[in-house]
């Protein structure tokens, strides 16, 4: 089996790798790093073509007699280049009741289609669902299906504001909530390990689901004081520890009202390994492994995927307990990257996330013929789309 299956299972349970499985990949060999020769990383992918779909709709929220109007693009790949695979692009409308309202079978012509949902007046409002994929796009599992939640009201006298435009709320009685804050520590990479420096990122939410703020600091199970922290942006912030073994943490909260709370931080384990990343610079990606107690490292294997496909794989061939590796972010495309460490028999140990931005996509400039138009007036635009200093061809939609 590709690496790239095995990485789409690794968050289930009880998953092993076999070493035959993994010894079939030969891997990228990285400067200052104790790893095997290098390779070509499409050899570590799966040989099978995904196809993805995705719609855009034209409005967020939509009224009973409305037309629900959408543009779908089709799409093959980690590059996400526009299908020519499948002909047929199949679309659902499921109600509320969880059954199909309306469907529609619609030809795609260069990896893209479009369609609309009258929404008749026998229908009711609700929170409405549209599904849409291809015959091919049946060969995966199902959350591989495009699938929107549509929210659908009931015919008002005054005009739907659309997209973009404020509206006021009206006075209701509202229920009392409970001002209870949810808080979670989520340490970096999956698991706090006794001895080695851990990133604790955490996150305050309240009843309303938006973040809140809130400051503290971390004693151990004699009382000592570790470290502080307070949150930065919505609710969110992060702190640094190195655990001791046989030693418990907590985390005594304060609240914006001056309330406090005490909850216990995630334990740490005697054994095991943390994944650190730091994506501050520009240009580099830097990871730092290290194992805690016993853990072997020999053969532990460190793999990056996106959208399927994976870019980056390695493994150790040291004993030291520890490796690091600076990785240059043009490797990688731009979106979510997935970093999985993988043991020696092929279990998923831990992952990463980390978000890569490079400034290579495409431009879109738009221009109109002129600065002011009267009602009902015609608009000509013109839409100028550059990859680089290049003219880029595409489908658009505006």
């Amino acid at each position: 089996m590709p690496l790239i299956a095995l990485l789409q299972k690794a968050n289930t349970n009880n998953i092993k790798l076999s070493l035959n499985q993994f010894f079939c990949m030969v891997f990228l060999f990285i400067p200052g790093l104790l790893f095997s020769q290098s390779i070509n990383p499409t050899s570590l992918n799966v040989k099978y073509t995904v196809e993805k779909t995705y719609l855009q709709f034209d409005k967020p929220y939509y009224a009973i007699g409305d037309t629900i109007y959408f543009k779908a693009y089709v799409t093959l790949g980690a590059e996400n280049k526009l299908s020519a695979l499948s002909g047929i692009l199949y679309a659902e409308l499921i109600n509320p009741d969880n059954k199909i309202a309306r469907s529609l079978k619609l030809q795609i012509t260069a990896g893209t289609a479009s369609g609309d949902f009258i929404l008749a007046d026998s229908l009711k409002s609700g929170n409405y669902r549209v599904r849409a994929y291809t015959n091919w796009m049946r060969n995966e599992d199902y959350a591989a299906l495009f699938e929107k939640i549509v929210a659908v009201g009931n015919i008002s006298p005054k005009r739907t504001p659309e997209s973009g435009e404020s509206v006021k709320a009206k006075n209701k009685t509202l229920t009392k909530q409970t001002n209870k804050i949810d808080i979670q520590f989520l340490p970096e990479g999956g698991s706090l390990v006794a001895g080695n420096y851990s990133k604790i990122a955490f996150k305050a939410t309240g009843p309303d689901g938006l973040g809140k703020a809130i400051k503290g600091t971390v004693t151990d199970d004699a009382g000592e004081e570790i470290t502080s922290f307070e949150s930065s942006h919505a609710g969110m912030g992060s702190f640094a520890l190195v655990p001791k073994a046989g030693k418990t943490y907590k985390a005594n909260i304060t609240f914006a009202d001056g309330t406090t709370t005490v909850l216990d931080l995630p334990k740490a384990e005697a054994t095991g390994y943390t994944l650190s990343l730091n994506n501050t610079n520009s240009d580099t990606l830097r990871i730092r492994i290290a194992g805690g107690g016993n853990s072997p490292m020999q053969k532990v294997r460190l793999a990056a995927q996106a959208c399927d496909k994976v870019y980056y794989a390695v493994e150790n061939n040291s004993d030291n307990k520890y490796f690091s590796a600076a990785i240059p972010k043009k490797k990688f495309p731009t979106g979510i990257i997935q970093f999985t460490l993988l043991s020696p028999t092929g279990e998923p140990l831990n992952e990463r996330l980390a978000f890569i931005e490079n400034h290579y996509e495409t431009t879109l400039g738009i221009k109109s013929d002129k600065q002011n138009y009267s009602s009902r007036q015609k608009v000509n635009i013109q839409l100028n789309a550059k990859n680089g200093a290049k003219p880029s061809t595409g489908s658009y939609s505006v």
